[in-house]
């Protein structure tokens, strides 16, 4: 599978609301402790507003909040970032190819490696672990308890209301090019969930209403 030569989707909304960047942090810190915690090392994201190139072997999964917040969001990484977070998951040090390859990536070239079925039961089990600390983490952001259920998925029918890319920071393992190990995923927000986030926020801003007498 090759990349798409279609070019990335323009942000709809590059400058993110509070609430927003609130929702996409969290999921960020729970990416961070999660795999910090597998994998022994200190792993750190940061978050960009720029989508990422498509392509065919892209791994789509679909998270539905309920609780406290209702609405969905999807996951998609390219196959290759799939492959290395399972590859943490597993305790596997070495990516397929990495000995000897002079693959790079950057933020335009995304390897497009179909993922094996091993490591995509991995990755699946992975993210319902990040979900799930997610869920609790999410609370302050939407005003109570949230529920979240992840599944694989295909790309969503929706237009995305928010989408941001986290990326590692910090990857320069084993003596691996920081390029071969570098992961990299998309977050998009439905309008339902981000309407609902935004209607919270104004909600919890607003001033109580005085007592009628």
């Amino acid at each position: 599978m090759t990349d798409k030569t279609d070019s990335p989707a323009k942000n709809p909304n590059p400058e993110l609301r509070p609430e927003l960047r609130n929702w996409c942090e969290a999921w960020k810190n729970c990416f961070q402790n999660v795999l910090s915690q597998v994998s022994g090392l200190p792993n750190t994201f940061e978050i960009s507003p720029q989508p990422l190139p498509t392509a065919d072997a892209d791994i789509w999964y679909t998270v539905v909040a309920g609780g406290a917040a209702h609405g969905e969001m999807t996951l998609r990484l390219p196959a290759a970032s799939g492959t290395r977070l399972a590859q943490k998951f597993l305790g596997e040090t070495d990516p397929p190819g990495a000995r000897g390859s002079t693959e790079t990536l950057s933020s335009e070239v995304i390897a497009a490696d179909n993922i094996t079925t091993e490591n995509k039961q991995a990755l699946e089990e992975l993210l319902r672990q990040i979900a799930g600390l997610a869920a609790t983490a999410l609370a302050p952001t939407a005003g109570g308890e949230v529920q979240l259920r992840l599944s694989a998925s295909a790309a969503p029918s929706w237009s995305s209301d928010a989408i941001v890319c986290l990326r590692t920071t910090n990857q320069a393992e084993a003596g691996a090019p920081i390029a071969l190990e570098t992961i990299v995923l998309e977050i998009q927000i439905s309008p339902a969930l981000a309407a609902e986030l935004q209607a919270r926020a104004q909600a919890a801003s607003s001033p109580p209403k005085a007592a009628q007498p």
